[in-house]
């Protein structure tokens, strides 16, 4: 028995190439003409391979000679069916973060990158020294990825300093993060103590209105209803029947296009408590993953996000 185990590494190890691919001759020479880089000549070869049979060899190779030529969508493509067919998916999930960086998509760079690490890739070192990602480098997309790769589960603020320092870098203002919601809503903690909530799917002039401030324990604010828009006629854009009263103690602001309409509260409700976040309840720059099929992946479900409290939201991202 051993002789014969023996004998089988043997022939393995000494066998001829041409021998591991006695299967299929048109993969085995896509592949050397890859490596000649006669690239051309080995996309015929590999796509009459496909044809045949759907691997994950032949899709990965299809990948790298598509990079070679420069057509990093069809690259993309490649190697994520390459992924899916569970051929290489460390090296492929890298090829596909590098076609991104050469195509410009960095945002799809950090994600890939990110998932890759999250799937147990430690390789830091040719993140920093692969020429395919040196303009991903430039970006703060990088040092982000950096930062995320150290503290994947998000750095938490410390103090009110804090909180008031992250929501001026941030604009006062932030996306809520809604897997699969093409408009998605977002709160502002506006002037004067402003606070909007708006809802996902478009926003129609409505949403609910309240107040925020700082304090000595956090960030606090509470909902106090609804607020739309009044006509410079005195009527309620989304007006029910009847129509509430418009009150003066109920007005919000001007809007800004100088058009005479207005915000008011349809219902104002002082009652309504306070939620306090306190800094530790503010985390920056997580990765958040929803549920990913381990065959394949759907970067839109792998985002850098903040939390403030309840709320998950987008950072204000720039290149």
């Amino acid at each position: 028995m051993k002789f014969l185990l023996s004998s089988l590494c043997v022939f393995l190890l000494c066998s001829p190439v041409s021998l591991l691919f006695a299967g299929d001759p048109d993969l085995e020479k896509g592949i050397q003409l890859y490596k000649e880089k006669k690239n051309y000549d080995a996309l015929g070869y590999l796509e009459k391979s496909l044809k045949k049979e759907k691997t994950g060899i032949a899709f990965y190779y299809r990948g790298n000679v598509k990079m070679n030529l420069q057509d990093y969508q069809e690259a993309i493509s490649s190697y994520t069916e390459a992924y899916q067919l569970d051929y290489k998916r460390t090296d492929t999930l890298f090829n596909i973060a590098c076609a991104y960086s050469l195509s410009k998509d960095y945002y799809s760079t950090l994600q890939t990158l990110a998932l890759n690490y999250l799937k147990g890739e430690r390789n830091l070192d040719r993140i920093k020294k692969n020429p395919d990602l040196k303009s991903f480098r430039n970006t703060n997309f990088y040092s982000l990825l950096l930062e995320v790769m150290e503290k994947p589960n998000g750095t938490p603020l410390n103090n009110v300093s804090d909180i008031k320092n992250f929501l001026k870098e941030n604009g006062y203002s932030f996306i809520f993060y809604e897997y699969d919601t093409p408009s998605p809503g977002g709160i502002s903690f506006g002037t004067k103590g402003h606070l909007s909530i708006m809802g996902g799917g478009g926003f129609n002039g409505a949403y609910v209105g309240g107040e925020w401030k700082l304090s000595e324990i956090g960030l606090e604010f509470r909902e106090l209803g609804l607020v739309d828009t009044v006509t410079p006629f005195g009527t309620w854009v989304n007006g029910g029947d009847p129509s509430p009263i418009i009150r003066k103690e109920n007005f919000v602001e001007k809007l800004g296009n100088n058009s005479g309409a207005a915000y008011y509260f349809v219902k104002k409700d002082l009652s309504k408590p306070w939620t306090v976040i306190r800094p530790n309840e503010i985390i920056m720059k997580s990765i958040h993953l929803e549920d990913v099929d381990p065959n394949t992946f759907d970067l839109n479900k792998i985002q850098i996000v903040h939390r403030i409290g309840k709320f998950t939201v987008y950072p204000n991202l720039k290149q």
